[in-house]
């Protein structure tokens, strides 16, 4: 998940999430038709040569990054969105690229944000992704769970205080914030409702490599981290890694973490050789010192709350005791001290196991 986006939703009090194309394709375009949003719903950036990062422009509620890769004969995009409409869209507005048609779609990890657009994909699209992202969509944990809980739980009550707000909103400006607002939440309290989940059909433990032309794509999962089942899509010759939620120029959402394990997993990924990172949330960069920056965060993270865990104190109050102020100059979005609840209750649970 991306900071930006927790930025937004505490705004607004926020919102998130789907719908379908394979049989459903007339139904989803008609309902992508009758959104409420101004186009175009992605901006896409050239990286190097043929790949392309697609990133949401805030008009139709999309999240995460999709990047395109254009191969001699189809097209691989990596990741679906937080809602299907979105991956229709995204479909749909890809012409302007290329007329080639899309053959696979990899799944970086399993959360609702990267995944839910999934079903937008015909039945000839494969989707590629690890075991555990898989195991997760078919068991449900895409659509449950503290992240889900809290990005899309309250979805309704907050549209709810955007209409209260509106009855008595008299500023001009302010009306026409909320009623943009309020055109995002409905839109995506529409998507949400259509979601019908749809798990990898393709996938692997540790590599999988795809030759396409003379171009060599490499899946790769090279530890836990974020979650369960991260992988990172490598294209050597290219020089260019794309990341999901691994790492990115913010922090990554840590409810599912894995965070000694992660800083392992983030050290593997140093060893390739690349110089564009294409991450699931923010623009393209080629700083690999972030890499550096993350693992230092995450390290010092994993000792203070261990340190707090050991002593008795209640992740409830470590939340509101831990201080990460000292990471600021990198990531400004730490204010103060305290940090998110859900990385907190994540790490507790992980400290809980290894009593055990």
């Amino acid at each position: 998940m991306h900071r930006h986006k927790i930025v937004i939703l505490a705004l607004i009090l926020t919102i998130a999430t789907a719908w379908s194309q394979t049989e459903w394709a007339h139904q989803e375009s008609s309902l992508l038709s009758s959104l409420e949003y101004k186009q175009p719903a992605f901006k896409f950036t050239e990286v190097v040569e043929g790949v392309y990062c697609a990133q949401g422009t805030e008009n139709l509620p999309v999240w995460c990054n999709a990047t395109i890769i254009v191969n001699e004969s189809e097209v691989i995009v990596v990741d679906s969105h937080i809602i299907p409409v979105a991956a229709t869209a995204l479909l749909e507005e890809l012409r302007e690229i290329t007329q080639k048609p899309v053959r696979y779609l990899i799944n970086s990890h399993y959360h609702f944000d990267h995944v839910l657009g999934n079903q937008s994909y015909p039945d000839d699209v494969d989707i590629i992704g690890h075991e555990f992202t898989r195991d997760a969509i078919v068991s449900g944990a895409s659509m449950s769970g503290r992240a889900y809980d809290l990005y899309i739980g309250g979805i309704p009550s907050q549209i709810k205080s955007i209409l209260k707000q509106l009855e008595t909103a008299s500023d001009p400006g302010k009306r026409v914030e909320l009623e943009r607002l309020l055109t995002y939440g409905e839109n995506l309290l529409t998507g949400i409702r259509t979601v019908k989940p749809k798990a990898p059909n393709i996938v692997f433990r540790q590599k999988l490599t795809l030759y396409k032309g003379d171009r060599k794509i490499r899946l790769l999962f090279l530890g836990r981290g974020h979650t369960g089942g991260d992988i990172v899509v490598h294209l050597p010759r290219e020089g260019l890694l794309i990341t999901g939620d691994l790492i990115y120029e913010s922090l990554s959402y840590m409810g599912n973490a894995y965070f000694t394990e992660w800083v392992e997993t983030l050290e593997r990924l140093k060893s390739l050789e690349f110089d564009w990172i294409v991450p699931g949330h923010g623009a393209p960069f080629r700083d690999r010192n972030r890499i550096d920056y993350f693992q230092s965060y995450l390290r010092d993270f994993w000792e203070r709350v261990k340190k707090l865990y050991k002593a008795g104190v209640s992740a409830a109050e470590a939340t509101k005791r831990i201080d990460m102020r000292d990471h600021s100059k990198r990531y400004p979005e730490i204010t103060g001290i305290g940090v998110h609840p859900h990385a907190v209750e994540r790490a507790y649970e992980l400290l809980d196991k290894d009593k055990k």
